[in-house]
């Protein structure tokens, strides 16, 4: 097993990787979904791509309801 510690928007391979994991770092990301596309190509057919992240939809629904 390895790990790899980098820039995620500038993640270069000439090998495919077993999976892609990433908790709360979306949300930093200037453009999540290209990182996202990106990944998927790199993670082996079969491989695990999984991200953790918050959703602020059901807490921005709250505040509009009070207001």
């Amino acid at each position: 097993m390895s790990f790899s510690q980098c820039d995620v928007s500038k993640i270069a391979s000439a090998k495919p990787f077993d999976a892609a994991v990433g908790r709360f770092i979306l949300q930093f990301i200037f453009d999540p979904v290209a990182v996202l596309r990106t990944l998927s190509q790199l993670v082996r057919p079969g491989g695990v791509l999984a991200f953790q992240e918050v959703s602020y939809g059901p807490f921005l629904f709250l505040l509009a309801i009070d207001n």
